[in-house]
């Protein structure tokens, strides 16, 4: 079951462009306007996330700043999707580039008593 959140940021989006509007980074932030902080769970923000990918004019860091400078954070799943999309697009760049899927590297583990 999706959140009311969801439902109100996918009909805005249809709402704007069946009125032949196109859905630019200020409809993004006039509808982030209307959305809280504590909204944001780990759906909505893979869900925002996927639209500035798709949008001209906005990067994932445009989003970040617009809560840091409005909010004064970024919510927490939000930056942890952010977090998740870059590792994700280093990888779909490395599958691209032909460059090996592992890499070698040093893993640290640790006991707890």
């Amino acid at each position: 079951e999706l959140s009311g959140v969801v439902h109100f940021i996918l009909d805005t989006v249809r709402a704007v462009l069946e009125r032949g509007d196109p859905f630019r980074a200020d409809s993004l932030y006039r509808l982030l306007a209307q959305v809280d902080n504590q909204e944001v769970d780990a759906v909505v923000a893979r869900l925002l996330v996927h639209m500035v990918r798709g949008m001209d004019g906005i990067t994932k860091q445009d989003l970040l700043a617009w809560f840091e400078a409005t909010r004064g954070e970024v919510p927490k799943h939000l930056r942890d999707a952010t977090d998740g999309a870059d590792h994700a697009g280093a990888q779909a760049q490395r599958e691209a580039d032909g460059s090996p899927e592992h890499t070698t590297g040093i893993t640290f583990v640790t006991e707890t008593a």
